[in-house]
């Protein structure tokens, strides 16, 4: 799903993971936090786990590791370890630090990304230290320098999406098998009310497709204002998510934000393709019926 702003959906799931799922309530949950000129995806202050979590669980391992401040940055799709992400969790680590008066040992910056390639140790060493080096394997790393400085590290593409809570990460996998199990796992294990479940819908239509799931202007409603219309009509082959969600449910999902608004976002002719490729994903006797939606969903654009 290129372009989609993951910085958002991660925020979104990990506020709704920890606070739901996990009953952390208690637990103080920040997102897009300012660090003076910088922005951390997510900051958690006394991070405690009490529910007892497998071997291989990246949830294990950010309780192992967490400090009386727990950073999640979650890097780009496709996204390597390298000197500039730990440079710029040392960065986070330091501010907050400074700005909370706590030593940097109570500060935890754990970095989230696609991969780590063979090339990752010698990058770090000759762009940031000669001091430092690359423990661990797995899913599960550590980038080690001094105590204080050590970064955690969490490689997405080889969490194994079976073990319990892996799937949340384990979505965003380059693995397209291991995506998709990923996705089949949330929607059964998931309230369908949640964003977590309609955003793996939307991410992987031919999950819901397989699982004959209907979406509900409501759910559709969720995602949207996350991730935003052009982005997902952008991001997703709109004739396959027609057939994984049906027609009717895609007109909804355009009228939950308002064809105006969406001739705005991606402009009148890329609506006019749009539209063309919804009606022709459609059988005969079902584009008048999508027609005469389209038309009553436009009376209130402005020309």
């Amino acid at each position: 799903m290129p372009d989609v702003p993951m910085d958002k959906v991660f925020k979104a799931i990990m506020t709704e993971l920890f606070r739901e799922y996990l009953g952390l309530e208690s637990v103080s949950i920040e997102t897009g936090v300012m660090l003076r000129e910088f922005r951390v995806d997510v900051l958690i202050a006394d991070l405690k786990l009490e529910k007892e979590l497998p071997e291989g669980s990246w949830l294990k391992f950010v309780a192992e590791n967490s400090g009386k401040y727990t950073i999640l940055e979650f890097k780009h799709l496709g996204s390597t370890l390298n000197y500039n992400s730990v440079a710029q969790a040392l960065t986070y680590k330091l501010t907050l630090m400074m700005d909370k008066h706590v030593r940097m040992r109570d500060v935890s910056a754990i970095l989230i990304v696609s991969k780590v390639t063979n090339y990752a140790e010698s990058n770090i060493k000759n762009w940031l230290s000669r001091d430092y080096h690359i423990s661990g394997s797995g899913a599960f790393y550590r980038v080690k320098g001094m105590e204080a400085f050590d970064i955690p590290v969490i490689v997405v593409d080889e969490l194994d999406p079976s073990i319990e809570y892996n799937e949340i990460l384990a979505l965003f996998s380059s693995s397209r098998d291991k995506s998709l199990l990923a996705a089949k796992r949330i929607i059964s294990k998931y309230s369908p009310k949640t964003f977590i479940y309609i955003f793996a819908i939307l991410y992987k239509p031919e999950v819901a497709r397989m699982a004959r799931i209907q979406l509900s202007p409501e759910k559709i409603r969720m995602a949207v204002e996350v991730i935003g219309i052009h982005k997902i009509i952008d991001a997703v082959n709109i004739s396959e998510l027609a057939k994984a969600i049906g027609p009717e449910k895609l007109v909804e999902l355009i009228s939950a934000v308002g064809i105006s608004e969406l001739a705005k976002a991606i402009g009148p002719e890329k609506l006019v393709e749009l539209i063309k490729q919804m009606v022709e994903s459609l059988p005969e006797d079902k584009k008048q019926e999508l027609i005469k939606s389209l038309l009553k969903s436009n009376t209130n654009v402005e020309h």
